[in-house]
């Protein structure tokens, strides 16, 4: 399964989920987030470029100020399970419902 038609791309290899994002798209992800001024959109300095997607990375794996037990890229998966305990999705199964 390849999912590519977003910034973020994902694929299913091997029993491992991949997700890649180009770093040409990382910058204009940045360079065009809603929260910046429209006016005044932000840039990343030219030949700067992996030093922007390192901190990202940085970033990522460092802890979550709001859970100490978790770090920022691990939110979006919590938000994720949580909907699937929430929806009853077929592929999840209750632990009293095992059979």
């Amino acid at each position: 399964m390849k999912l590519d038609d977003q910034l973020l791309k994902f694929e299913i290899v091997d029993g491992s989920v991949i997700c890649k994002i180009n770093i040409e798209d990382l910058v204009w992800a940045f360079e065009h987030n809603i929260n910046s001024n429209p006016d005044n959109m932000p840039k990343i300095v030219k030949g700067k470029e992996k030093e922007f997607a390192k901190y990202v990375i940085e970033y990522l794996m460092d802890e979550d100020k709001n859970n100490g037990n978790n770090t920022n890229w691990s939110t979006p998966f919590e938000n994720c399970f949580e909907e699937i305990l929430e929806s009853a999705e077929e592929f999840y199964i209750e632990p009293y419902d095992e059979d």
